[in-house]
């Protein structure tokens, strides 16, 4: 028998079939359902997509969060919403300087239904900055400014996660 392996792993691979995969629950920790994708899949069709692909969860991003919200409310335990701060891809180059975004924290006072879902879920939240472009890293300084303000108006438990525990905790140093 033991001479006859490499036989059996020879006609195996001749024959083109392939070990069965592994059928684990999914995590996808990057979809999309923006407004191009709204016309084309209902929420119910998105949904069913990633059940048929083993999906158990996701996060969801979209542009405008609409589309993140419409599956959310279909399936708020196998969807997690990674909301955005623009409307359209235009949006995307100068969110930052939309009044409508800083409304989320006016005049650096964090908006009391975001200080309610941070203070009840703070293993949840870390903070990110987008630097996709070379100029954004000139205002890291200043946006990081910014975050330590909001950040000042949460529990200090909360705001130590948030900062840099929940960060720590999840992507420990080597």
């Amino acid at each position: 028998m033991r001479g006859s392996l490499p036989l059996i792993v020879m006609l195996w691979i001749l024959s083109g079939v392939a070990p069965a995969a592994a059928q684990f629950p999914l995590f996808d920790a990057h979809i999309h359902y923006s407004r191009p994708d709204w016309d084309a899949y209902t929420p119910e069709r998105v949904l069913s997509i990633l059940a048929a692909a083993g999906v158990r969860r996701a996060i969801v991003s979209s542009t405008p969060d609409d589309g993140t919200l419409k599956l959310y409310e279909k399936a708020p335990k196998g969807i997690v919403p990674f909301l955005r701060p623009y409307r359209t891809r235009d949006d995307m180059g100068s969110w930052h300087n939309d009044p409508g975004v800083k409304a989320y924290a006016p005049g650096g006072t964090l908006d009391p239904e975001w200080q309610t879902v941070f203070v009840k879920y703070p293993d949840r939240f870390m903070v990110g900055t987008d630097t996709w472009a070379t100029s954004r890293l000139e205002i890291v300084r200043d946006y990081h400014r910014d975050v330590q303000r909001w950040l000042g108006q949460l529990p200090r438990e909360v705001a130590e996660a948030i900062a840099w525990k929940n960060g720590e905790r999840l992507f420990p140093a080597p």
